[in-house]
């Protein structure tokens, strides 16, 4: 195999957006939340956010659900929000 396929090869294996999660219990006065977590990569911020759609779209006939933004809200105070992020930005702040 030569350099330009094996390059070509990698190049098409790269995963430029990556979909983050958090978890939180939104009950009380100051909702609790759990760090931010990497979900899942994707090769385009398009792929990315047509799954966080998806994802949303499933809550949208629950009457215990509240869907602000990427966030459900579930009833009792169960809460999860997803973001799309180009995998150069970390949403806990940490640097590449």
């Amino acid at each position: 195999m030569n350099w330009t396929l094996k390059r070509s090869c990698y190049l098409g294996l790269v995963l430029a957006w990556v979909m983050w999660v958090r978890f939180g219990d939104v009950r009380g006065s100051k909702p609790q939340l759990t760090e931010w977590d990497p979900q899942e990569g994707f090769e385009t911020g398009a792929d990315c956010q047509s799954s966080l759609q998806k994802w949303l779209d499933q809550f949208k006939k629950e009457k215990d659900s509240k869907i602000i933004g990427g966030s459900v809200i579930h009833k009792g105070g169960l809460y999860v929000e997803r973001r799309c992020l180009p995998d150069s930005v970390d949403p806990r702040g940490k640097e590449k």
